[in-house]
């Protein structure tokens, strides 16, 4: 039988994984499904309103139909902070 291999050998000869092209940047939260479009009605115009060059994508990407996207999203995700409330 075969000894354990060490702490820091690697276990096997499979070569490992590409790295991400971005280091060190978590895609999503750990163990939660990387989310997809606009979360609320304020992010959308603020995308919007600012010209943002991928609002457009963002937007399609936002579950619901054609007509239900913007429909479908809460006024805002939370309460407004202090620095945003105006």
């Amino acid at each position: 039988m075969p000894a354990r291999p060490l702490r820091g050998q690697a276990r096997s000869t499979v070569p490992a994984p590409a790295a991400r092209a971005t280091p060190g940047k978590r895609l999503a939260r750990k163990g939660a499904p990387p989310r997809h479009g606009f979360v609320s009605k304020a992010q959308w115009r603020f995308a919007f309103a600012t010209d943002q060059p991928w609002a457009h994508s963002v937007a399609h990407k936002t579950p619901g139909g054609k007509k239900l996207r913007y429909d479908r999203l809460p006024t805002r995700k939370t309460a407004p902070s202090a620095r945003t409330a105006r």
